[in-house]
Formats: C-alpha cells, structure tokens, sequence
C-alpha cells in the first residue's frame, strides 16, 4: 500500500506494511481491504484497437 498522506522531503511515498492494513466487511458481506485501491471483480485484457480506431 502507498501512503500519499506522509511524503519524504523529495515528494516520493513510502509504502505501508501489510501487518497494519486492515480488512473489513461491507454490509452486503462483501471483503474490502485498507489502502488498495480498487480491484475489479473480474479482470480482463485489453482489445486490441484496429487502425480505424487509432485513427478517430
């Protein structure tokens, strides 16, 4: 996890532990993780664009 809240004098973040990160429950019973972000439900691969695409 990236901590944006505390940044080093070069502006660059550090990263937060997994030991302190926290695991909750949404009310529909879903599992939601502290600090990272949003993962989609199911992951795909981009399409690949055909050159009348790139071109509009």
């Amino acid at each position: 996890m990236v901590d944006y809240s505390h940044r080093r004098d070069d502006g660059s973040v550090g990263l937060v532990p997994d030991s302190i990160k926290q695991t909750f429950k949404t009310m529909a019973g879903r599992t939601v993780h502290d600090g990272g972000g949003i993962d989609p439900d199911v992951k795909t691969q981009p399409i690949e664009l055909i050159q009348l695409h790139k071109t509009v």
